[in-house]
């Protein structure tokens, strides 16, 4: 039940730990940041500090019940956007539909906000679990086969396009309200491009910065394989 126990008694600290801190760093570099993105997507009354939440106690979850080497569980961005859908539903006061923070928790409007927002998220996680477990318990994962390999990627690709879009705000700093609808993604691209010239210096170099230390991390990993 608990397969941390077979290995962590084997633990051959002295040939594992420089590169098992090494994969630490690294999951941590990527699961931080897909975290606090989940929180920023939804534009709700959420604590940044959910998104480190997110991150600690998945990674953690697994370390515990894992039984992978090379496996890390924490949030997805395509799953955040899916999320963000769902959230968007909610009534929340218009004043709190920014990120809150700690300060906003004296306040009674937020706190019940927050509380359904936090519920509501807990909730379609939770269920998302159960439907992944059922689908393993039934030995599902052969429907894959049938899934030909352009479709898959075709799909992910997609996803993935619409994801770096919903991320331009939080690069260049520049806050635009989302067009819904068909070709929605080339209208939104429109807009950016228009507003670019109002773009945050800072933000911008703080993004190249951080691409910049993810892809020395992977020439390590590369390098160092």
């Amino acid at each position: 039940m608990f397969p941390v126990l077979n290995w962590l008694l084997s633990y051959r600290f002295r040939e594992w730990i420089l590169r098992d801190l090494h994969a630490g760093l690294s999951v941590g570099m990527f699961q931080i940041p897909q975290g606090l993105l989940g929180v920023w997507l939804t534009k709700l009354p959420l604590p940044n500090i959910n998104g480190f939440l997110s991150a600690f106690c998945c990674s953690m979850t697994y370390v515990i019940f894992g039984t992978s080497h090379h496996i890390s569980i924490g949030s997805f961005s395509i799953l955040n956007v899916a999320v963000t859908n769902i959230l968007k539903t909610l009534n929340f006061n218009q004043t709190l539909s920014s990120n809150g923070s700690l300060d906003n928790f004296s306040d009674p409007t937020f706190m019940k906000d927050y509380m359904e927002a936090l519920t509501l998220t807990a909730s379609i996680t939770f269920l998302t679990g159960i439907i992944q477990l059922l689908l393993g318990c039934f030995c599902l994962g052969f429907v894959k086969t049938y899934m030909p390999k352009t479709l898959s990627d075709a799909y992910l690709a997609a996803a993935a396009l619409h994801v770096i879009v919903s991320q331009f705000t939080f690069i260049f700093d520049i806050m635009l309200d989302f067009r819904k609808g068909p070709l929605d993604i080339f209208y939104n691209l429109f807009n950016f491009f228009l507003a670019l010239p109002k773009a945050n210096a800072t933000s911008i170099l703080l993004f190249l910065l951080s691409m910049a230390a993810l892809r020395l991390n992977k020439s390590i990993i590369i390098t160092y394989k």
